[in-house]
């Protein structure tokens, strides 16, 4: 489950008042929507080593959605109808040596890439996987 529980708890109290602004929702079945995004990240691990930076970048980028999906299902939330902003705030608060605004970025680099094809700088892929990392090593044990 998750590395410090106190802290998890703490998190989820700052984070549920997020859900009022749809960012979150509470979930009813979580435990078959835990398994569906836990097969789903097993699924884009292997693309998030793909030669094709777009790619690695996208899977990378939906690997931590998964990360970010499976630590609210843990307590019975999901993301919302504001996903990505649902992203930001869980990821700031799991991985606090990432900036909001850092996040933000991979955001709108994700949005560059799949809208208008550009390839997300150098740096903007070291800090998505960072960030990728940091997760990691808060949801899974």
């Amino acid at each position: 489950m998750i590395g410090d529980r106190g802290k998890s708890n703490e998190s989820l109290g700052k984070l549920l008042s997020s859900a009022r602004d749809g960012c979150f929702a509470e979930c009813g079945d979580t435990e078959s929507e835990l398994n569906l995004q836990r097969r789903s990240l097993l699924n884009l691990e292997a693309r998030t080593r793909a030669n094709d930076s777009s790619i690695r970048y996208l899977a990378t980028y939906d690997s931590i959605m998964r990360l970010v999906e499976i630590w609210r299902l843990q307590f019975g939330y999901r993301l919302g109808r504001h996903p990505h902003q649902g992203m930001i705030a869980t990821a700031t608060l799991l991985a606090p040596r990432i900036q909001r605004d850092e996040v933000r970025a991979l955001v709108d680099a994700r949005h560059r890439l799949k809208k208008d094809g550009v390839r997300p700088a150098e740096d903007l892929q070291q800090l998505l996987c960072d960030l990728h990392l940091q997760l990691q090593e808060q949801v899974i044990p």
